[in-house]
């Protein structure tokens, strides 16, 4: 038995018995896997990516990338581009988490990113400049403990109006 069928097996169990106390799992047995399939500080986003289906992808992508499961509304929220092509889809969901201040600090790393934002090809956006993608967390902390006025000249040095 490999790894995989031992995690499958595992999810069977807990999910058997989640059912039989009147409950049930947040996760599915998908999602459950992908964790598992993958390094805790790593995520391939071309391994994710052969996920056709969007809300699985999401769901794989938050739990991959974030480390948790989606929040209800921000499910609801991704419904809304439910419709749009796969490839579409990934590229804003995993851009979006990607720009997220939540993802910056899980120090997830992303490879094979087909979607990074410096690939020509995707015309995915850049972070913007003075985020949280293009400044450590130290200085972000120093950012926010800022009065406004040095907030202020802090924008103009980094190019934000």
């Amino acid at each position: 038995m490999n790894d995989q069928e031992m995690y499958s097996s595992i999810y069977d169990i807990v999910q058997k018995n989640a059912v039989d106390a009147g409950s049930e799992l947040e996760t599915s047995k998908d999602c459950f896997l992908c964790i598992t399939a993958s390094e805790p500080s790593r995520v391939d986003v071309l391994k994710l990516s052969e996920e056709k289906d969007n809300m699985t992808f999401l769901r794989k992508a938050y739990i991959c990338m974030l480390k948790r499961i989606v929040d209800p509304a921000a499910l609801e929220s991704w419904k809304l581009s439910a419709d749009l092509s796969p490839e579409e889809f990934q590229l804003r969901c995993v851009n979006g988490l990607k720009l997220s201040e939540e993802f910056f600090l899980t120090h997830v790393k992303l490879e094979n990113n087909i979607y990074a934002t410096n690939n020509p090809v995707t015309g995915a956006p850049a972070a913007a400049p003075g985020s949280s993608v293009t400044m450590p967390e130290k200085l972000m902390r120093m950012y926010r403990k800022m009065p406004d006025f040095m907030k202020k000249a802090a924008r103009r040095v980094m190019g934000v109006r």
